[in-house]
């Protein structure tokens, strides 16, 4: 892989599910570790950064492909789901003793701010609809003031409200100044969100197009290996 990725922008990364783009994502993230290569971040080398160094040094977000396996906590309230990310951190806790009134005040807050449609935060994230679960996960990150967010289907089995309410804070990420990396076999929504769109294909990227060149049919070339760049 040879990417780059400029602040202020979405590149959006698709291709038949299985080429490669779980595995991209995880080694973003820090969950995988990469086998050679290097990877840098406004200029500083995160190869070998821990998850912890990226999420609060680097400042990296990431949104992962299941909500229910890997992005939340399902059996447990709303209100510490918002916080898995920096529940250790002030304002969530001091000398290591969590402010629960503080952080159930202030899931109050992100559930508004976010439309989360809930009985109250007190409801297991579990008994949520996926699109409300996964505006959890959003919040979770884009709160964090995210340099770099990397988002991998997330609008995978949402209705289109929901699918919206996404795309549109996505948006708004971008229009910050956030670089923001969306992987989605979804094409139709990658190309609604994507200043470019590049194509994976047995772990590689055979193609990266302008918005303009996107079209569906030079995306599906690239897509069934038919050929190596847009023609």
């Amino acid at each position: 892989i040879d990417l780059q990725l400029r602040a202020g922008e979405v590149l959006g990364i698709t291709g038949v599910d299985g080429n490669g783009q779980k595995e991209l994502a995880e080694v973003l993230a820090g969950l995988r570790a990469a086998d050679a290569g290097r990877m840098a971040l406004a200029g500083r080398d995160i190869t070998r950064a821990s998850i912890r160094e990226r999420v609060h040094t680097h400042r990296i977000g990431f949104v992962p492909e299941d909500r229910h396996a890997t992005g939340l906590v399902l059996g447990q309230p709303v209100w510490k789901n918002f916080f898995l990310r920096n529940f250790y951190r002030r304002p969530q806790a001091r000398r290591g003793v969590l402010d629960h009134r503080g952080m159930r005040r202030e899931a109050e807050r992100l559930a508004r701010q976010y439309d989360c449609r809930l009985r109250g935060i007190e409801q297991p994230a579990g008994e949520l609809s996926g699109g409300n679960q996964q505006k959890i996960i959003l919040a979770r990150e884009i709160e964090a003031g995210p340099r770099l967010l990397v988002v991998m289907q997330a609008t995978k089995g949402l209705d289109i409200g929901a699918i919206a309410f996404v795309q549109h804070k996505l948006l708004e990420q971008r229009d910050a100044g956030v670089a923001v990396l969306y992987i989605s076999t979804e094409l139709e929504h990658v190309l609604e969100v994507a200043d470019r769109v590049a194509v994976m294909y047995r772990g590689r990227i055979v193609g990266t197009l302008e918005q303009a060149q996107a079209t569906p049919e030079r995306i599906g070339l690239l897509m069934s290996g038919l050929a190596e760049a847009a023609p």
